[in-house]
Protein backbone atom coordinates (compact mmCIF):
# COMPACT_ATOMS: atom_id res chain seq x y z
CA UNK A 1 0.00 0.00 0.00
CA UNK A 2 2.78 2.47 1.14
CA UNK A 3 4.19 1.85 -2.19
CA UNK A 4 1.56 2.70 -4.53
CA UNK A 5 0.75 6.01 -2.48
CA UNK A 6 4.58 6.79 -3.14
CA UNK A 7 4.26 5.87 -6.58
CA UNK A 8 0.98 8.30 -6.98
CA UNK A 9 3.45 11.17 -5.36
CA UNK A 10 6.16 10.55 -7.74
CA UNK A 11 3.61 10.97 -10.67
CA UNK A 12 2.03 14.22 -8.60
CA UNK A 13 5.26 15.52 -8.70
CA UNK A 14 6.41 14.73 -12.04
CA UNK A 15 3.10 17.24 -13.21
CA UNK A 16 3.71 19.93 -10.96
CA UNK A 17 7.20 20.19 -12.43
CA UNK A 18 5.68 19.94 -15.66
CA UNK A 19 3.56 22.43 -15.01
CA UNK A 20 5.43 24.85 -13.48
CA UNK A 21 7.93 24.54 -16.78
CA UNK A 22 4.97 25.15 -19.21
CA UNK A 23 4.83 27.82 -17.23
CA UNK A 24 8.05 29.63 -16.98
CA UNK A 25 8.23 28.98 -20.83
CA UNK A 26 5.07 30.87 -21.04
CA UNK A 27 6.23 33.73 -19.46
CA UNK A 28 9.78 33.83 -20.94
CA UNK A 29 7.88 33.86 -24.64
CA UNK A 30 6.02 36.36 -23.70
CA UNK A 31 8.58 38.40 -21.91
CA UNK A 32 10.89 38.28 -25.29
CA UNK A 33 7.68 38.97 -27.31
CA UNK A 34 7.68 42.29 -25.40
CA UNK A 35 10.81 43.08 -25.48
CA UNK A 36 11.24 42.68 -29.68
CA UNK A 37 7.74 44.75 -30.11
CA UNK A 38 9.30 47.45 -28.01
CA UNK A 39 12.17 47.32 -29.85
CA UNK A 40 10.73 47.96 -33.27
CA UNK A 41 8.13 50.68 -31.32
CA UNK A 42 11.58 52.44 -30.32
CA UNK A 43 13.12 51.86 -33.41
CA UNK A 44 10.24 53.54 -35.10
CA UNK A 45 10.30 56.43 -32.44
CA UNK A 46 13.50 56.88 -33.09
CA UNK A 47 13.40 57.21 -36.75
CA UNK A 48 10.33 59.80 -36.68
CA UNK A 49 12.63 62.21 -34.84
CA UNK A 50 15.56 61.71 -37.13
CA UNK A 51 12.75 62.76 -39.70
CA UNK A 52 11.57 65.92 -37.72
CA UNK A 53 15.24 67.25 -37.10
CA UNK A 54 15.78 67.39 -40.56
CA UNK A 55 13.19 70.30 -40.97
CA UNK A 56 15.15 72.69 -39.30
CA UNK A 57 18.99 71.79 -40.22
CA UNK A 58 20.53 74.75 -41.94
CA UNK A 59 21.70 78.13 -40.99
CA UNK A 60 19.57 80.08 -38.94
CA UNK A 61 20.00 84.03 -38.92
CA UNK A 62 17.82 86.36 -36.18
CA UNK A 63 15.62 88.68 -38.45
CA UNK A 64 15.48 92.63 -37.43
CA UNK A 65 18.12 93.88 -36.00
CA UNK A 66 21.64 95.38 -37.04
CA UNK A 67 24.12 92.56 -38.46
CA UNK A 68 26.51 92.83 -36.16
CA UNK A 69 24.16 92.47 -33.51
CA UNK A 70 21.72 89.46 -35.09
CA UNK A 71 22.71 85.93 -33.69
CA UNK A 72 22.66 82.80 -35.59
CA UNK A 73 22.57 79.13 -35.53
CA UNK A 74 23.74 76.52 -37.74
CA UNK A 75 21.69 72.87 -36.97
CA UNK A 76 23.19 69.80 -38.07
CA UNK A 77 22.71 66.05 -37.22
CA UNK A 78 25.87 66.47 -35.02
CA UNK A 79 24.80 69.05 -33.23
CA UNK A 80 24.13 73.25 -32.91
CA UNK A 81 27.06 75.64 -33.28
CA UNK A 82 27.30 79.46 -33.40
CA UNK A 83 30.43 80.91 -35.70
CA UNK A 84 31.92 77.67 -36.29
CA UNK A 85 31.89 76.27 -32.87
CA UNK A 86 29.53 72.97 -31.48
CA UNK A 87 27.45 74.92 -28.72
CA UNK A 88 25.51 71.03 -27.95
CA UNK A 89 25.60 67.96 -29.74
CA UNK A 90 22.29 67.22 -27.81
CA UNK A 91 19.00 68.88 -28.72
CA UNK A 92 15.56 68.31 -29.06
CA UNK A 93 13.12 68.80 -31.48
CA UNK A 94 9.45 67.70 -31.33
CA UNK A 95 8.13 69.14 -34.71
CA UNK A 96 7.32 72.16 -33.15
CA UNK A 97 9.80 72.92 -30.47
CA UNK A 98 13.82 73.20 -30.63
CA UNK A 99 15.38 72.83 -27.02
CA UNK A 100 19.06 72.81 -26.37
CA UNK A 101 20.99 73.69 -23.23
CA UNK A 102 24.53 75.68 -23.77
CA UNK A 103 26.69 76.91 -21.16
CA UNK A 104 23.87 76.38 -17.83
CA UNK A 105 21.30 78.27 -20.37
CA UNK A 106 18.41 76.91 -21.83
CA UNK A 107 17.47 77.96 -25.44
CA UNK A 108 14.10 76.92 -26.75
CA UNK A 109 12.54 78.28 -30.08
CA UNK A 110 9.25 77.20 -32.04
CA UNK A 111 8.61 76.95 -35.55
CA UNK A 112 6.15 80.02 -36.79
CA UNK A 113 5.81 78.40 -40.37
CA UNK A 114 4.74 75.32 -42.39
CA UNK A 115 7.56 75.47 -44.52
CA UNK A 116 10.00 75.43 -41.62
CA UNK A 117 11.96 78.31 -42.64
CA UNK A 118 11.10 80.71 -39.37
CA UNK A 119 11.23 80.06 -35.70
CA UNK A 120 10.40 82.22 -32.94
CA UNK A 121 13.06 82.40 -29.92
CA UNK A 122 11.28 81.50 -26.64
CA UNK A 123 14.49 81.41 -24.12
CA UNK A 124 16.18 83.05 -22.88
CA UNK A 125 13.59 85.96 -23.12
CA UNK A 126 15.62 89.13 -23.45
CA UNK A 127 13.77 90.57 -26.32
CA UNK A 128 11.11 89.02 -29.09
CA UNK A 129 13.40 87.76 -32.28
CA UNK A 130 12.70 85.27 -34.81
CA UNK A 131 14.99 83.33 -37.10
CA UNK A 132 15.12 82.87 -40.47
CA UNK A 133 16.64 79.42 -42.16
CA UNK A 134 18.98 80.96 -44.54
CA UNK A 135 19.76 77.74 -46.39
CA UNK A 136 18.56 76.86 -49.57
CA UNK A 137 16.00 73.47 -49.48
CA UNK A 138 17.79 70.55 -51.03
CA UNK A 139 17.15 70.04 -54.52
CA UNK A 140 15.45 66.95 -55.81
CA UNK A 141 16.45 65.10 -58.39
CA UNK A 142 15.53 66.00 -61.64
CA UNK A 143 14.09 62.80 -62.73
CA UNK A 144 11.66 62.33 -59.83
Amino acid sequence: MSGEVSKNLRGSSRRDVSYYLRAILLVVTVAIGAGVTLYHVLGEYNAKQQDLKKNIYGHWVEQHVAPYMSDSYTIKPEGIYRDGRMLTSKFSFNGTELEFESGGVEHEFIVISESFNRMRRLRPEHYESIFLNTTPPAVLNSSN
